[in-house]
Formats: structure tokens, C-alpha cells, sequence
């Protein structure tokens, strides 16, 4: 809706709000035009030349009905670029993104500090046989599905359901928001990794190590805003990024999280989300299993959809 009101009082009253009375503050000349657009209310000031408003001609009203419409598309494209920024987080650099390729993200994690004894496996299917293959311990999992209205939706509503009952969350979780576009597969790598303390030690000294401990004490938000800035990482990304088999692409609808086990918790760790989502208990023995009802939770959503991968980050190396 669009509501116009024009000044009957003194130019010279101070504009610090907008309250009731402060349509009034304007210039003679000028009309506040707010606009009440997907429940949030907008406002501007138009000028109108040779008349003021309080005697309008058909000249100064079809100035103003152009002024309007100038105005309205403005407030449109801004409210469609704040939606989409708000969607894709706050950040505006972009990466190209990882493949989902179990031996690039084996080096990629050892390059940063990750210890030789573990390893990405993928997983080739959710039927026993392939899961029979999956080398031992499981200590969590990458999981990377396409971005859909359906998956978008199911997110929507299961984190209002979240806020609604609550959950538990513990303390010793490590997780980050993620602001960079494309970089889903390494923040997927950086919640993998951290949920290996106290199961695998990092090499010491190594950028897990030192970021991991610098970022203790920091909201999720204030993580992201860290890696954003941190070029080491940057760089490690895009060497993982040259080292995929396949051309990378900037636009794509495909998007890497992970399940991680945390004092006898499953939770997915997906950077996109408001906060990490409890599935319920598990253990270290039964994690890939546990994360797979979940997994086929997401198949179930989107029934024709193939373009499903499932890593397991083990420790011991995949079978040749």
C-alpha cells in the first residue's frame, strides 16, 4: 500500500523521527510517500517543482504521480537485493566452489593441519553393502544436496520449530555461520575437523590449531567475519579448488554440511542455518548411521533428484 501526506506547518522543525505528527515536517514543496511493502514500512521524500502541494494543479500532480512511481521501483529492486543478500549472507566476496572429490579434501585438510591418520571416504550408497565398505572409525559426515524450493522450505520451517520447543546444544560444539559464498565445502571441512577433539589430535601448530583456539570464545558470527578476512585459508581453498577433476562453476545450487557427534549428540552443521540442528542421540559407533536416517530424509523431500554425495571422514583409508 502507499500512503502520501503533505506539509500544512513551519519547514524549520527538526526531522528525528518519523512519528505521527512528523508527516508535518516537510518542506511546502515536498511530500512523504511511505510505502507499506511485505509488511515493512518504507519511506521518502518526493519534491514537487512550481507548486506546492496544498494548491495542486494537474501539472504539480502529475510531477508527483511520476515521483512516486520512480520512488516505489527504487524501494522494490532495494527490498529484492536486501532479500537476496540476506539469503546468501551478509558478504559479498564469492569463491569458486569445492568438488566433491574424497582425495582433495584428504590433502586440503592436511595442508591446514588436519593429522595423516584421517581420512574422507565416500560413501557410494545408502544400502548396506556400500556402508559395509566404508572403513572404520566413522567420526562424522560431509553430505551435499541441491538447494531447492523443498529443501529451503523444510529448513524454514524446522527452525521456527526449533525456537518454538528449543533444543539442546552443547557447549563444546564448535560451529560457524558462513558469510562467503561458494564456501560451503570448507566450513563443511572446519565442522568436520573440529568435531575430532579429543578423538584425533591436530598437527601442532598447523592454521586448524591456531584458528580453532582463537575463535573459542567467538559468536558464530564473529567466526565468519575471521575466515572472511583470513587469507591462508583463502588460498588453500582455491589450490583444493584447481585440484578437482571437473571445471568449477560460481553459480551453483549445490550445497556441502556436515554431521558431526558431540558428548553422544548428532548434529547438523550447516553454515546457512540460524544455528546447528540436534537429531538426537548418538555415538561414535553409530554416527554414519545415525546421520544417514537424515540423509534419507532429504532424498524423501525430492524424490527425482540424483545429485546426492555422502563422505565419511574415517580413520583409515578408504579401500582401493
Amino acid at each position: 500500500s502507499i500512503k502520501l501526506r503533505s506539509n500544512k506547518s513551519a519547514p524549520n522543525r527538526p526531522t528525528d523521527s518519523l512519528e505521527e505528527d512528523s508527516w508535518q515536517r516537510i518542506t511546502p514543496h515536498c511530500a512523504v510517500v511511505e510505502f507499506i511493502f511485505s509488511g515493512r514500512s518504507y519511506c521518502g521524500c518526493v519534491r514537487v517543482t512550481d507548486c506546492p502541494l496544498r494548491e495542486p494543479s494537474g501539472q504539480s500532480m502529475q510531477i508527483l504521480s511520476t515521483n512516486i512511481l520512480c520512488l516505489f521501483i527504487v524501494f522494490l529492486l532495494v527490498s529484492a537485493l536486501s532479500k537476496r543478500m540476506a539469503s546468501e549472507g551478509s558478504s559479498k566476496k564469492r569463491w569458486l566452489p569445492l568438488e566433491s572429490n574424497p582425495e582433495v579434501l584428504t590433502k586440503y585438510a592436511r595442508a591446514l593441519g588436519a593429522p595423516e591418520n584421517v581420512y574422507f571416504a565416500e560413501v557410494l550408497s545408502i544400502e548396506d553393502w556400500a556402508l559395509d565398505m566404508v572403513p572404520q572409525p566413522v567420526y562424522c559426515v560431509l553430505f551435499l544436496f541441491p538447494i531447492k524450493d523443498a529443501s529451503e522450505k523444510f529448513a524454514e520451517d524446522e527452525a521456527k520449530s526449533v525456537e518454538e520447543k528449543g533444543q539442546v546444544v552443547s557447549p563444546k560444539l564448535w560451529y560457524t555461520k558462513q558469510t562467503i559464498g561458494n564456501a560451503c565445502g570448507t566450513v563443511g571441512v572446519l565442522h568436520a575437523v573440529a568435531s575430532l577433539e579429543g578423538k584425533r589430535k591436530l598437527v601442532p601448530g598447523c592454521w586448524f590449531e591456531k584458528f580453532f583456539e582463537k575463535t573459542k570464545t567467538m559468536s558464530p558470527e564473529e567466526r565468519a567475519e575471521l575466515l572472511e578476512a583470513d587469507t591462508e585459508i583463502e588460498t588453500a581453498h582455491s589450490a583444493a579448488e584447481q585440484a578437482g577433476e571437473t571445471q568449477s562453476a560460481e553459480d551453483v545450487n549445490t550445497h556441502f554440511i556436515a554431521f558431526v557427534e558431540c558428548e553422544g549428540h548428532l548434529y547438523e552443521m550447516d553454515g546457512r542455518k540460524k544455528f546447528p540442528i540436534n537429531h538426537g542421540p548418538t555415538t561414535e559407533a553409530t554416527v554414519l548411521q545415525d546421520a544417514l536416517k537424515v540423509v534419507k530424509g532429504f532424498m524423501e523431500r525430492d524424490p527425482g533428484e540424483i545429485r546426492f554425495t555422502m563422505m565419511a571422514v574415517t580413520g583409515s583409508p578408504p579401500m582401493d
